[in-house]
């Protein structure tokens, strides 16, 4: 079907709905087994700005049996649309639970009809010269991009659109699933109209009564999540005290900038900075890298330690390991979005009124407010550059109050990772003490997004929908594996006993290298073009060839001084290598061990485990 055969199609669905609201419905062109719609709502139900919005659905009908009801799910951001991965997420939420209908829409300012700005839409908030106070101008200037249209785009917005689009399923209670920022949505439209909610489903919960920009939430978790991380000694081997090694760095690194190698996607190095008064909060967020990647998360103790004897090029990989917003389409994820949210839903320490410019010293009073011993080991200029105080600094609008009325008595799932620090259990706990019908499952070892990542989180919530205790599917996973501190520099290494110290220490830099692939390619492998590849830490690049099967490293380097090209065969464990660097030559790799000849030795020895 063309989309003109659909639009016509589309009208003998077209309804009219209270407020202003029409929805029109139909067969998907691009997938016969779900309908799409589109529900076109009031840009300001006020009547203050004219115009409408076109909001994208797709149902996912239900499986079998007879439909008992529909679940609608809310993405995060602000600013994600569901896009390529919508269809994925609706099948396995419909085989989850095949007696309801599953929705997916993208809210007002995503997708199709993404909010845009210049100044955002540039990539010029991402990057090395994305310090604090660029950003913040960026949004300012954003915000004058958009005009007064900019006032649209809250919460409470979104969740009017819920109800409208409630009214065109024809359904009277929705079951309210959301991940992120979508928990926040559904506890706004939970509070806004409670009579049209079934149950909620909340993953990785933001507590909307925590909303004051400041991340201080985040800061506390942090401490408590890095305790786990290292518990029973797992950080031993890299660095031994976490806490406080990350408390020297943060501090050091919020006075001075130091420069460190980060290596390009073609496996070159250059040089960029890192951290400084402009960039205050950046060892936080290499600990937020590993959110979304609990192997990530691994990496940070080494990183760190690492950092303290001046090498950074491990923290900078840890910080490039996230998607690149600079290179995402904003009808995928929406920055001015973002920006004309969260700058409107946050209740910041500026009250209505207060001139721009009496803005910054409110929020410096704020920091100087909080006692020390709140957010240690991080330091109080990461407390003072809030996440989103900083960014909105320069938004021209006071803050929206969200709805005050109580949460619904209805049941209600709520999925925390225990090493999540963008939306810690401690949110979870407060947002779970609000609903008198709550079950918090807590998922030790992981981050953010557990429905989209972790199986046991899927099964707690099978178990939930079909009215049985979520029960304790996730309390023995494995805990995150904490590799060594990196080796900084070639002498560092130890010799392989038997050989010349310079033929040595290479041959332990290549087992070492290859030892440590199967940790990093789970935390940095990125799908490029169709193939999976990965930096080295030093430099070059792996690719994964032959289905996975094998691995081609190309002047790979984990270890200054040593560079290995060859295929590594992933079911065997073994390849023939040509070693560059400090010395020169060839070794191949089996169960058996090493040989080959390098730097002008023999080799013949089993496989050095140790550095």
């Amino acid at each position: 079907m063309t989309r003109t055969a659909l639009a016509l199609a589309a009208l003998a669905a077209l309804a009219m709905l209270p407020g202003g609201a029409r929805a029109a419905e139909g067969p998907c062109p691009d997938d016969a087994t779900e309908r799409c719609g589109t529900l076109t709502v009031p840009l300001d139900r006020s009547g203050a700005l004219a115009g409408t919005l076109d909001l994208a659905y797709r149902v996912r009908p239900a499986g079998r049996g007879p439909r008992r009801g529909v679940m609608l799910f809310l993405a995060g951001g602000p600013g994600e649309a569901f896009g390529p991965q919508g269809r994925e997420l609706r099948t396995l939420l419909g085989d989850l639970a095949p007696a309801l209908d599953v929705v997916t829409m993208d809210t007002r300012g995503t997708g199709a009809g993404a909010l845009r700005c210049a100044a955002l839409d540039s990539g010029g908030a991402d990057g090395e010269d994305a310090t604090a106070a660029r950003v913040a101008a960026l949004v300012a200037r954003c915000a004058g991009q958009i005009g007064p249209r900019r006032a649209a785009f809250t919460s409470l917005e979104v969740a009017d659109d819920i109800e409208a689009l409630r009214e065109a399923l024809g359904t009277p209670t929705l079951t309210l699933a959301g991940v992120s920022y979508g928990t926040l949505v559904a506890q706004v439209y939970a509070r806004r109209h409670p009579a049209g909610v079934e149950r909620l489903v909340l993953d990785s919960v933001v507590d909307d009564r925590s909303l004051d920009g400041s991340g201080a939430e985040r800061l506390a978790a942090a401490r408590r999540i890095l305790r786990e991380l290292c518990a029973g000694g797992a950080c031993r081997e890299a660095g031994g005290d976490v806490l406080a090694a990350t408390g020297r760095l943060d501090a050091r690194l919020s006075r001075r900038a130091v420069r460190a190698g980060l290596v390009s996607r073609a496996g070159r190095v250059r040089t960029v900075r890192v951290g400084g008064p402009a960039r205050p909060q950046v060892v936080l967020n290499a600990l937020l890298a590993g959110d979304l990647n609990p192997s990530v998360r691994g990496f940070f103790p080494g990183a760190v330690r690492a950092a303290l004897a001046g090498d950074a090029a491990p923290l900078v990989r840890v910080l490039d390991s996230g998607p690149d917003l600079a290179e995402v389409p904003p009808r995928a994820f929406s920055l001015a979005l973002f920006a004309a949210t969260v700058c409107r839903d946050t209740a910041f320490p500026w009250g209505p009124g207060i001139p721009l410019e009496a803005r910054a010293g409110a929020l410096a009073a704020r920091a100087a407010g909080v006692p020390d011993q709140a957010f240690r080991p991080w330091s109080r200029a990461t407390l003072a550059a809030g996440e989103t105080s900083a960014l909105c600094l320069g938004w021209p609008d006071d803050p929206a109050a969200l709805p005050d009325a109580p949460l619904p008595d209805v049941p209600a799932l709520l999925l925390s990772g225990r090493q999540d620090v963008r939306t810690p259990l401690e949110s979870a706990r407060a947002v779970a003490a609000r609903l008198p019908r709550a079950r918090l499952v807590a998922v030790p070892g992981r981050g953010h997004s557990l429905l989209a990542n972790e199986p046991c989180a899927r099964a707690a919530l099978a178990r939930f929908l079909a009215g049985r205790d979520p029960g304790r599917a996730c309390e023995r996973l494995a805990a995150i594996v904490v590799p060594p501190a990196p080796v900084a520099r070639f002498a560092a290494l130890r010799p392989v006993a038997g050989l010349p110290p310079r033929p040595g220490r290479a041959v332990r830099g290549a087992a070492v290298t290859l030892a440590g692939l199967g940790l990093a390619l789970p935390a940095f492998a990125t799908e490029v073009d169709g193939a999976v590849r990965m930096r080295g830490l030093r430099g070059g690049t792996l690719r994964l060839v032959a289905g996975g099967s094998a691995a081609r490293l190309t002047r790979y380097s984990d270890v200054p001084g040593v560079t290995l090209t060859g295929t590594l065969g992933a079911a065997d464990r073994s390849g023939t290598f040509r070693v560059g660097g400090v010395v020169s030559g060839t070794l191949r790799i089996s169960p058996r061990g090493l040989r080959g000849r390098v730097g002008g030795a023999d080799i013949d020895l089993p496989f050095p485990a140790r550095r």
